[in-house]
C-alpha cells in the first residue's frame, strides 16, 4: 500500500509539472498532450488524465476513476502495462464496485466497497 502511495504521489507531481503556466485551471489535472504517465521505477503506464482518470487531488488523496496497472502495483506476475485493478477512489479511500484482474487480463473478481472495506 506505501509503494501505491507514493506512485501516487509521484504520479501527482509529474503530472502537475507537465501542465502548461497558461492552463485555464491547473487543480483539473488535464493535459491533452500526455498519453503516458510515467511512474517509479521510470515505466510508461497508460491513462486518459483528459477525462480525470488517476486523479490525485492537492492534498495528494485519489478521487474519482483508478486504473491500477501492474508496475503500479508491485506485483511481478503482471506486466507493466496490464491492468491490476480499477474502481473508484473517495478521499483516498476505495467506494464503490471494484474489478480485480488475473494477469492474464481476465476478471479475477469483482467486489463492492465502502470507505475501503469490503461490503457483504
Amino acid at each position: 500500500m506505501k509503494k501505491l502511495f507514493f506512485a501516487a504521489v509521484f504520479t501527482s507531481a509529474i503530472v502537475f509539472s507537465s501542465c502548461s503556466d497558461n492552463a485555464a485551471d491547473e487543480k483539473t489535472n488535464d493535459s491533452t498532450d500526455l498519453e503516458v504517465l510515467t511512474t517509479l521505477g521510470g515505466s510508461n503506464i497508460p491513462t486518459n488524465m483528459s477525462s480525470g482518470i488517476n486523479f490525485t487531488d492537492e492534498n495528494g488523496k485519489r478521487q474519482g476513476k483508478w486504473v491500477i496497472y501492474g508496475k503500479m502495483s508491485g506485483d511481478a506476475a503482471f506486466n507493466p502495462t496490464a491492468k491490476f485493478e480499477e474502481g473508484e477512489y473517495k478521499d483516498g479511500l476505495k467506494e464503490g464496485e471494484w474489478t480485480e484482474y488475473k494477469p492474464d487480463g481476465t476478471v479475477k473478481r469483482k467486489v463492492n466497497l465502502s470507505g475501503g472495506k469490503e461490503v457483504k
